[in-house]
Parts: C-alpha cells; structure tokens; sequence
C-alpha cells in the first residue's frame, strides 16, 4: 500500500516501514504522524486526538487492502 504525506511531496511504501507513531514537537502544540523512528513526517495535526483518526484511516486501508488482495 502506497502512502502520500500531507503536503504530498513523499510517498511511501507501507509495506516497508517498520514503525509508523505519533510524536509531539518540543512545544507539544503540534502532533505528527512519522514513520521510521521519525525520519519521515506523513503530516502534522494540531490535537493528538486528529493525529490518531488520521492514523486509524491508515490502518483501515491498511487492513482493506490486505482483504483485497
């Protein structure tokens, strides 16, 4: 499964990545969703609550997909 950052300048393979979390910014006013120990953002949300519907979508698809195939 193909994954587009936010502001869609990355894509990434889901089927590569070993770790996908939410961090906070050192001002914890900014949730992101990263993947790999935070060496890529998939996007930045602006309640930690957004962050994990966002990264509950993912893992819908994720299963979906795998249904699919």
């Amino acid at each position: 499964m193909i994954i587009v950052s936010q502001d869609r300048d990355l894509i990434i393979n889901f089927d590569n990545v070993t770790v996908i979390g939410i961090a906070q910014n050192n001002s914890k006013e900014i949730d992101s969703i990263t993947v790999d120990k935070e060496e890529q953002y998939l996007g930045e949300y602006k309640t930690e609550e957004r962050a994990k519907e966002v990264l509950a979508e993912i893992i819908n698809m994720y299963k979906f997909n795998k249904c699919e195939a």
